[in-house]
């Protein structure tokens, strides 16, 4: 395995005055990348140019916990522990829609494959699902999970968002009929490990295997990054989550993978 020191650090950004809780890539432009901090700002930065970021978003009231583009880099969604998804135009700088259901912190806001829809999750155990062209309230709420929801993602179809808790599980979210088809326990806690919180729960994109539609990432408190793959199981009738690799290295919990 490669070791890495600081000299190999190309850059160090020390803009934000409070921690770096998400940076995300623009899919559109890949010299842009935005970064969420706990100091309630979103800074925009170009990689040719460190110096100081582009733009500086700022309109949360409390830290931001999650950001990520669309996939034509025109729009930002931002999760905060005040409980509100906000969705920000990159170009003009400015938030231009507030979704505002969640009674608890909002941990994750993702955009779905076609960026018409996203899903929200946070400590009051729902999945909001939300349809960008009537976003006054969620289209689907839902609250099946048994404990908080740290992260959730979509398959590539858009039927399903899966979510992970608390407390260790893996939850799949059928959007159409808003039930639970999948209540997977994927960690078991280790001796020296006593929690199996799942911090992290990411799709993968456009993976080189055509047929693995269903890929994502899993980082949790046991140090460990999964890799598993989210298939339908025509035997069954149900749908299967299953570990495909297991990724060691960590000396603590992973919170973004």
């Amino acid at each position: 395995m490669p070791q890495f020191t600081t000299k190999d650090c190309k850059a160090v950004i020390r803009e934000h005055e409070h921690s770096v809780d998400s940076i995300s890539g623009n899919p559109a432009k890949e010299t842009e990348f935005a970064t969420a901090s706990h100091d309630k700002t979103i800074m925009l930065w170009d990689l040719n140019n460190l110096k100081k970021p582009v733009k500086v978003l700022k309109g949360h009231s409390e830290g931001i916990w999650n950001v990520n583009y669309t996939q034509n880099g025109q729009q930002l969604a931002s999760a905060s522990p005040e409980g509100v998804c906000k969705i920000w135009d990159v170009r003009g700088g400015k938030s231009v829609q507030d979704l505002k259901y969640h009674t608890g912190r909002c941990y994750k806001a993702m955009w779905n494959n076609s960026d018409s829809m996203i899903a929200t999750c946070g400590s009051d155990r729902m999945v909001c699902v939300w349809d960008l062209r009537k976003a006054a309230k969620p289209i689907v709420i839902n609250n099946e999970s048994e404990s908080c929801i740290m992260a959730c993602d979509w398959t590539e179809d858009n039927k399903h968002v899966l979510s992970s808790t608390m407390n260790g599980h893996i939850n799949s979210l059928n959007v159409e009929t808003n039930k639970m088809v999948l209540k997977h326990d994927t960690m078991a806690c280790t001796p020296e490990i006593e929690s199996n919180i799942i911090y992290s729960l990411k799709a993968v994109k456009n993976h080189p295997n055509k047929r693995a539609t269903n890929l994502f990432t899993i980082g949790a408190e046991n140090k460990l990054i999964y890799l598993t793959d989210y298939n339908p199981s025509a035997k069954y009738e149900s749908w299967l989550l299953e570990i495909s690799s297991k990724y060691e290295g960590h000396s603590a919990g992973i919170r973004d993978a």
